[in-house]
């Protein structure tokens, strides 16, 4: 009896981030979803790695009916299995949540949220004004919805900083001076990701990386090859943690820079790596 040959990228290891990368308008294109099940199909593990709650990442892969093998969320808060049965969490406690909220809370057009391992998202405090839009900011819930915030696990504080070229952020408030001051009053409390109009501040130790070494060690095989694909300034941890990382043509341009390839979407990235071992995408 002969052995079956191995599969064309068995151990290799291949992480997503979502929005951005994956999600354009709400919405996964049927190419992307079929690029993702070729990649397992020829042996690939495949996780998502977001910055989205446990909550909304399932949402997502339920609707679409996509099948992982492990998901990063919270920026590396929060690593589970396939099945989302968590492996590690990690959560930043109510004083630090209160005193970000209590900071800044005089500041003008600026949302923020948290994000819940037990409950639905929501916002917790919002001094935008109502035509501001964002898809993202849709999916949480409204303020109070979550009742009190001490009764909950959170896992990351995202800080929504709406800005247009029709309006432009507050003189003083731009996201880059809202970082440092975050930064500088939270010290090393926290670890604090820019995500687009958002910062994402997450538990301290927690990012894309780490959640991703984490996934690997769950896994418990030394990868071949590590690929990493997302579009945003909090993907570079994971980029530099990543043998192969990849960004895309409407990425920030240091984040074009810092990846190896810049792909036209997750298909086009995936469809190559397929080509390039003979396998059928």
């Amino acid at each position: 009896m002969t052995s079956s040959a191995p599969l064309p990228l068995a151990g290799h290891f291949l992480a997503s981030d979502m929005d951005g990368t994956l999600i354009f308008d709400g919405k996964v294109s049927e190419r992307d979803l079929a690029a993702i099940a070729a990649y397992r199909r020829a042996g690939g593990t495949f996780a998502l790695s977001t910055g989205r709650s446990l909550n909304l990442t399932r949402d997502v892969v339920v609707e679409y009916g996509m099948e992982i093998d492990y998901a990063v969320m919270c920026s590396g808060a929060v690593v589970s299995d396939g099945a989302f049965e968590p492996f590690y969490v990690k959560e930043i406690p109510t004083a630090v949540v209160d005193d970000i909220v209590d900071f800044v809370s005089g500041w003008p057009d600026i949302a923020v949220c948290a994000t819940f391992l037990d409950t639905r998202d929501a916002v917790l405090l919002r001094q935008v004004e109502l035509d501001h839009r964002t898809e993202l900011f849709e999916l949480f819930g409204p303020v109070g919805s979550a009742g009190k915030v001490a009764d909950h696990v959170v896992t990351v504080v995202p800080i929504w900083l709406p800005e247009s070229d029709l309006r432009p952020r507050p003189a003083g408030y731009d996201i880059a001076t809202a970082q440092r001051l975050l930064e500088e009053h939270l010290g090393d409390e926290v670890d604090i990701h820019r995500n687009a109009e958002f910062l994402d501040i997450a538990p301290s130790g927690c990012t894309k990386a780490t959640g991703l070494a984490r996934a690997v060690a769950e896994w418990g095989r030394t990868p071949s090859a590590t690929h990493t694909l997302g579009d945003n300034f909090n993907d570079l941890p994971m980029h530099e943690w990543a043998t192969h990382s990849v960004s895309f043509p409407h990425s920030p341009a240091p984040v074009r820079q810092a990846t190896e390839v810049v792909a036209g979407s997750v298909a086009e990235y995936i469809e190559g790596l397929l080509a390039s071992v003979g396998a059928e995408s």
